[in-house]
């Protein structure tokens, strides 16, 4: 499945290569899409290979709503459509709020003339997410649902480090005519990758370090991790002895 790239799936010091396939069966290949080389750097000589699949993947759109989610009924368009009217004539300071054709055209003049359109188009996003609430009931979300949860280790200064070690590199990729300036761009991406790896190792093993060290009322698992390296203290417990006659004391 792989297609033609300016970039390699393989990359390193001493050249470059498309070593790396993704090969998949008939049976996936109708639900395979959108295949191709990320410019994200992946902390090894293979690159990261991105790529959909699935029945969503052929051509359709996908949506990942986070939201509420509304129970909409015939019964109340016409309940959202007044309220909407309402909104976006007292967001936008419209004299008539009735008459849709000049709502519509105060709206189109007002973006226009307008200096700061995102701040228009938050406006508009405030007056439908407000008249949805007002007209809809909204679904009762389900305990099934989880938040994404953060890799504990993971720092500021990681992200910072990985956004410039990025930049680096799509400037050392991109750079084709100026086979000088590409060799020194190299030399600065492969610096600052060997910075990055160094960093994340370290916070990788300092959060290791801080977690063996917790106590067993926050870490329930501290005690299996000390029983696998053998360093419990295991307390002798008295039990019964036997004497020579056969008596138990």
């Amino acid at each position: 499945m792989n297609e033609e790239s300016e970039l390699t799936t393989f990359q390193s010091r001493r050249g470059s290569s498309n070593i790396d396939l993704t090969i998949v069966n008939n049976r996936l290949l109708k639900n395979f899409n959108d295949w191709e080389i990320s410019e994200d750097d992946s902390c090894s000589d293979h690159n990261i290979i991105k790529f959909k699949t699935g029945h969503e993947t052929n051509h359709e759109i996908q949506h990942n709503h986070n939201g509420p989610r509304y129970i909409i009924n015939e019964q109340n368009y016409d309940r959202f459509d007044k309220n909407l009217k309402e909104l976006v004539a007292m967001k936008f300071q419209a004299e008539n709020s009735e008459d849709l054709a000049s709502l519509d055209s105060d709206l189109a003049t007002h973006i226009k003339e307008t200096c700061n359109i995102e701040s228009t188009v938050e406006k508009l996003q405030e007056a439908i997410t407000m008249s949805c609430s007002k007209s809809f009931k909204t679904r009762e979300t389900t305990k099934k649902t989880t938040k994404q949860k953060s890799i504990p280790w993971w720092t500021k200064e990681l992200t910072i480090k990985r956004k410039r070690l990025n930049a680096l590199r799509r400037c050392y990729q991109r750079t084709k005519n100026n086979e000088e300036l590409r060799k020194y761009r190299k030399n600065i991406y492969y610096e600052e990758k060997t910075k990055y790896q160094a960093t994340m190792k370290k916070k990788k093993l300092k959060s290791w370090k801080e977690y063996c060290h917790l106590t067993p009322r926050t870490n329930t698992w501290n005690a299996v991790y000390k029983l696998a390296l053998n360093k419990t203290k295991r307390s002798q417990t008295m039990t019964t002895l036997q004497k020579p006659d056969g008596s138990h004391v």
